[in-house]
């Protein structure tokens, strides 16, 4: 088991300077795309804003900044938007994640629109995300308090939506999100 464990340490030592060599001539740029719900444009401090947002500010400064985006005032759509670079209903939330019989209100994704994470993947990033999804149907109960037990958390189903519609069918690899949550 030592001569195991020993053969394992020199092939990832033997690894790290190709790795270190790789990460040096890698020249793209990180980026981290926020989106908040209920913040406001000026509520940070790198766009005038009483908030202290310091590591905010740090970032902006050290950065580029987005200044013309148009939210669509929901939460749902507003995320298809940002996520594919669409009008919401070209990418399918029309309003939010209940299915209608129309293309433009799928209530999720479409398999013929790309995130940028499914580009960025394919450009050779690793991508990740961190809090709610919220672009995809959400799979509904029987009855209304049967679905409202769900959703207040005092039972458990074993989907939140179609396992084809979650963040990682879309481009996204590490996933963070709160449990509960889609």
């Amino acid at each position: 088991m030592k001569q195991f464990y020993l053969f394992i340490c020199l092939v990832w030592a033997g690894m790290l300077p190709v790795m270190a060599q790789k990460a040096l001539k890698d020249k793209r740029p990180n980026i981290i795309v926020i989106l908040a719900d209920d913040l406001g444009y000026s509520d940070l401090g790198c766009f005038g804003g009483e908030i202290q947002t310091p590591h905010l500010d740090k970032m902006a400064q050290n950065g580029m900044r987005f200044t013309q985006f148009y939210n669509i005032s929901r939460c749902c759509p507003t995320r298809a938007s940002l996520l594919t670079g669409l009008y919401n209903h070209d990418a399918g939330i029309g309003h939010m994640t209940s299915k209608r019989n129309d293309q433009a209100y799928k209530g999720h994704l479409g398999k013929d629109v790309v995130t940028i994470a499914e580009v960025l993947k394919e450009a050779g990033y690793n991508t990740a995300m961190t809090g709610k999804w919220h672009v995809s149907n959400t799979i509904t109960q029987p009855t209304k308090e049967a679905q409202l037990k769900w959703l207040s958390h005092r039972e458990q189903h074993p989907l939140f939506s179609p396992a084809d519609q979650y963040p990682t069918q879309r481009g996204l690899i590490n996933i963070m999100a709160p449990s509960g949550g889609d």
